[in-house]
Formats: C-alpha cells, sequence, structure tokens
C-alpha cells in the first residue's frame, strides 16, 4: 500500500543517514495489517536487515520499541491503531464485558497501560 510503501521510503533514509560506512542499521516493522510482505524483496535489494512482527499485540508493541532501541534499529509500526483497539479489546475482556463496553472509570487504568507504551521514548 501506499502508505507502507512510504514508511519503507522515510525509515530507508533514516538507516542510510544513521548507519555508518559498514553495516546498515536493521529495519524492525510491526505489522498489523500484513502489509509487509512486500518489502521483503525492496528490504533486501537495499540490504538493509528486516524483521517484522505480524502481531496486533500491545505487549509486542512495547516489546518492539525495547528491542529496536536495544538493536539501534529504525521502528515503523503499522498501524498504531490496531495495537490501541486491541489493548481496550483486551482490558474490557478482562472486566468480563461483552461486546467491549467501557465505562468513564475504565479509562484511568487503559491510559495508565498504554503509558507503558508512550513513556518508553
Amino acid at each position: 500500500g501506499g502508505k507502507t510503501y512510504t514508511a519503507w521510503l522515510i525509515a530507508r533514509g533514516l538507516i542510510e543517514k544513521l548507519s555508518g560506512k559498514g553495516d546498515k542499521r536493521p529495519l524492525l516493522f510491526l505489522d498489523t495489517e500484513t502489509g509487509s510482505d512486500f518489502l521483503v524483496t525492496l528490504a533486501k535489494e537495499a540490504k538493509v536487515p528486516l524483521y517484522v512482527a505480524k502481531t496486533r499485540a500491545f505487549s509486542d508493541l512495547v516489546q518492539g520499541v525495547v528491542d529496536a532501541e536495544k538493536e539501534g534499529a529504525v521502528l515503523v509500526i503499522d498501524s498504531i491503531t490496531h495495537f490501541w483497539q486491541e489493548l481496550l479489546t483486551s482490558y474490557a475482556k478482562a472486566k468480563g464485558r461483552t461486546g467491549g463496553k467501557l465505562y468513564f472509570q475504565d479509562w484511568g487504568p487503559i491510559k495508565e497501560t498504554w503509558r507503558g507504551f508512550t513513556d518508553l521514548f
């Protein structure tokens, strides 16, 4: 898709800018839409190490940020909305709510959990 390809172009530019003369920095792609399949060929042609995680789990999002920082990788998240939706659904399910119903008092704990992601950067 167009957004994924644009993300690739930006990521590739960052990798070129940040990498030294030797090995290129890797690209970690958190893919919630399975749109990253075509990037395998592009990354291979550009000699960019590509690691793809096809997931929507919030815990994988947090771990992906930690891993990207540790490895000095460029991180692309496509799409962040799915991780947010998964967090809401999981919270409602843990509370035994049918249909994902949430209440005003739920937003504090949900936002606190989300902060586990946003506080990483």
